[in-house]
């Protein structure tokens, strides 16, 4: 509802963003009426009354008042409701584009589960004194869901481990699955089967689609009409898909709480679109050092280029690194040790 707040409390109507340490002053001045959701014991979203709603600054993403500014801007002039988070921006231009997953029956075999990206030090630690390159992959996780994500509504389920595209709960892969004990019970995409060579495994449960569906126009409308936070929404939209943990509705004068389940949890979509990422850094093993989701560390150039998927060269370290747990020094510098963080945050639309 708008108009839209920038941290006031008691606001004649529309939606005020607060930060989370402020919902509990919120709460009191409206004498605990309303309802309230809560993710993870962290609040989402307050409405005392029909006409007020308070929505968590923090898992906006914005880093400036200005910024808030400019991206309410935008998000009425795209004619959406104050958003909660950019995930639900994707949300709503999905919908949009009448691409729905929230079929539930093919993914209940995987229920429960939830993918990340691939994390190794492939060189543990110490000196590396020769030439070091450190890539980033472009727009990682939005290229991942651009190539085409299995159609839900096309999905039957197979004991075949060669289903030309499939999603299997196996176990027994042979030769190996690079992530997982050859006897573990892994969870993986027909993709990632061609990928690493896996001839041949014990299937305990399959799903296979006969199409695809392409979401690339949604990303385009996101950058058409969301200029300023579209790079992040590329980074955040499939936080949605991967978490089945619920959402708590509290009743504020009552105390009494009712569970919500994540509608838009989709463990298909994450694990093809993690396991496409990890598939790209898979490709230059023999030349990492260390991995970390959508970035590598590699004692050769590899190619790049600018398009979403492909590789970016962030710096290059001619005398080498010096390693400290997850953290490095360049080798010959004044430099300290550089913490390899990302960015990114994988938010929920509540």
């Amino acid at each position: 509802m708008w108009p839209a707040w920038y941290r006031k409390i008691e606001p004649s109507s529309g939606a005020s963003y607060i930060r989370t340490q402020d919902f509990h002053t919120a709460v009191h001045t409206h004498e605990k009426r309303g309802i309230a959701w809560k993710f993870n014991g962290e609040w989402t979203t307050y409405n005392p009354n029909k006409s007020v709603s308070y929505k968590n600054l923090d898992r906006l993403g914005v880093d400036t008042e200005s910024d808030f500014w400019t991206l309410m801007d935008e998000a009425q002039r795209a004619n959406i409701k104050p958003p909660s988070s950019l995930s639900s921006i994707f949300i709503e231009y999905a919908q949009r584009r009448h691409i729905r997953w929230s079929r539930f029956s093919p993914k209940s075999p995987f229920f429960g589960t939830a993918f990340g990206g691939w994390e190794r030090l492939m060189f543990q630690g110490g000196e590396y004194a020769a030439p070091i390159f450190l890539y980033d992959m472009n727009k990682a996780y939005r290229w991942s869901a651009s190539v085409g994500m299995p159609d839900l509504s096309t999905a039957h389920r197979t004991k075949s481990f060669y289903a030309p595209h499939a999603i299997y709960l196996a176990t027994n892969i042979k030769p190996f699955f690079p992530f997982a004990n050859r006897n573990s019970t892994v969870i993986l995409t027909s993709e990632e089967r061609d990928a690493y060579g896996c001839d041949s495994a014990t299937v305990l449960k399959g799903v296979a689609f006969r199409d695809t569906i392409d979401i690339t126009p949604v990303f385009e409308d996101i950058d058409a009409a969301f200029p300023s936070v579209s790079k992040r929404i590329g980074q955040a939209f499939w936080g949605t898909w991967n978490s089945h943990r619920v959402v708590q509705q509290v009743g504020m004068l009552s105390g009494k709480m009712h569970e919500l389940r994540n509608l838009y949890y989709n463990p298909i979509w994450a694990a093809f679109v993690t396991g496409r990422v990890k598939m790209r850094c898979w490709h230059w093993r023999n030349i990492t050092l260390r991995v970390y989701c959508d970035s590598i560390m590699t004692t050769e150039p590899i190619p790049t280029g600018s398009d979403p998927g492909e590789w970016k060269l962030v710096r290059e370290y001619p005398s080498g690194l010096r390693f400290h747990g997850a953290r490095f020094t360049p080798i010959n510098t004044y430099e300290g040790p550089t913490p390899w963080t990302k960015k990114a945050k994988e938010l929920l639309p509540f």
